[in-house]
């Protein structure tokens, strides 16, 4: 299945191809390969496995006043003749043609977090992000232009920081004037702040996690003078999600103070797993009964 993703975020909203490789004659294959390359990925030093070791990172770092922060990213545009031919199988597509791939793995494919692109020749891979963080004082242009005459079909698009600020993942990184880079979390302008409902019919701790999760992204990513902005937001966007006052103060607090947690009246012997349907206010009763 061939799927053309719009980033509805970016300027000209630029496309991004995904080739769905399930029930493929090489699926199978593919997955298998993907678990013998795992254990080979991510040994590098420039490696960043999420934001929350970016921010760490960035935090033992400090910079001369005339510095510059600047991002590069790989763009989708110039690859996009070769995109036509966009599955390391041969797809067909509603047109009744036949691609074949001739280069790299797209989206969909298990090998795609795992292999090595073309790209890792250029600069470090942060993840399975194709796009690099660096400081420079001087010929940004020039550097740019390098890195882009290195293959025709690697083409970086460079972002640099306005107002000393500037997103990298969901992090907004400040350059304070101290040389330090503070941190905090970063949303794309089409963030609308719309998270699973609390209405939707989804098991309980489904939604419990919705807040857990957004809590422990503020206090992995933020700097402690940002903080409390942050828990402000989320706590005014969950409640437009349905999620009532205590619930959110409460998993605020757990995160703050996680010793004052009171876990002594919680049985400790596994017994037996059930597995039950989910049905709206009953699988939950039942299974704290259970």
């Amino acid at each position: 299945m061939y799927i053309r993703s719009p980033k509805i975020h970016k300027n000209n909203c630029p496309i991004r191809p995904i080739v769905s490789t399930l029930e493929s004659p090489t699926n199978n294959t593919a997955q298998y390969l993907a678990r013998v390359l795992k254990a080979y990925t991510g040994q590098t030093s420039s490696h960043i496995l999420n934001s929350s070791l970016f921010v760490q990172l960035i935090s033992e770092i400090s910079l001369d006043p005339k510095d510059r922060i600047v991002s590069f990213d790989v763009t989708t545009s110039t690859s996009w003749r070769s995109r036509r031919k966009m599955s390391n199988l041969h797809i067909l597509t509603s047109q009744g043609q036949f691609y074949k791939q001739i280069s790299d793995t797209p989206m969909g494919s298990p090998l795609s977090p795992v292999r090595p692109t073309q790209t890792q020749s250029l600069v470090p891979l942060h993840g399975r992000h194709m796009c690099h963080m660096a400081s420079w004082s001087n010929a940004l242009s020039v550097f740019h232009d390098l890195f882009n005459s290195q293959h025709l079909d690697i083409q970086f698009t460079m972002e640099v920081e306005t107002n000393n600020c500037l997103p990298f993942l969901d992090v907004m990184v400040t350059m304070l004037p101290d040389g330090q880079l503070g941190h905090s979390v970063y949303r794309k302008p089409t963030h609308t702040d719309r998270f699973l409902d609390t209405t939707s019919q989804h098991y309980p701790a489904q939604k419990r996690s919705v807040i857990d999760s957004l809590i422990h992204r503020a206090t992995t990513i933020c700097q402690p003078n940002k903080l409390q902005k942050e828990l402000e937001h989320l706590q005014t966007s969950l409640q437009q999600n349905g999620y009532d006052h205590h619930s959110i103060k409460s998993a605020i607090q757990r995160r703050l103070n996680p010793n004052s947690d009171n876990t002594s009246n919680r049985p400790t012997d596994f017994v037996s797993t059930a597995y039950l349907p989910f049905i709206p206010q009953v699988t939950d009763r039942l299974s704290k009964i259970l």
